[in-house]
């Protein structure tokens, strides 16, 4: 079996790529089952498929020397709708990708600490719309 080593994920938030900015990106899938339980005599619930909703979380560095900065820092207002691409084993042929329109749920930090760990934010996407190409159900590059 593979494990996945490898620093290679990329991260594009509307054109703007991230990918030498990110030090934690957590996508999440999931479906909202419905209850669907009826009738007699019945003695378990039932469910059934819901819609699918996917979110994704990234931690972003700060990064006050890059002429990129405030190209990407202006991606991070919540309420805004952005294409975001993600490549978690980089742009290459056959490997997954996630290509979703995605709104901008919240925005933590800068977070700072005295042991000057790295200036980071914390983003929370949520998907605004179906995937345009969904590594979820078998996307790839």
């Amino acid at each position: 079996m593979a494990t996945l080593n490898d620093n290679k994920g990329v991260l594009i938030i509307d054109s703007v790529d991230v990918s030498g900015y990110w030090t934690e990106l957590k996508p999440k899938a999931k479906n909202n089952v419905k209850e669907t339980s009826a009738g007699a005599n019945i003695t378990h619930v039932q469910r059934g498929k819901g819609l699918n909703d996917y979110s994704f979380d990234a931690t972003i560095v700060y990064d006050d020397v890059s002429a990129t900065l405030q190209s990407y820092l202006i991606k991070l207002k919540p309420g805004s709708k952005y294409s975001v691409e993600y490549y978690p084993e980089g742009k290459v042929t056959g490997k997954p990708k996630h290509i979703q329109s995605m709104i901008v749920d919240s925005v933590n930090g800068p977070s700072q600490k005295v042991e000057k760990d790295l200036i980071t934010f914390e983003v929370s996407f949520s998907g605004a719309d179906a995937p345009t190409y969904d590594m979820f159900d078998g996307a790839v590059y």
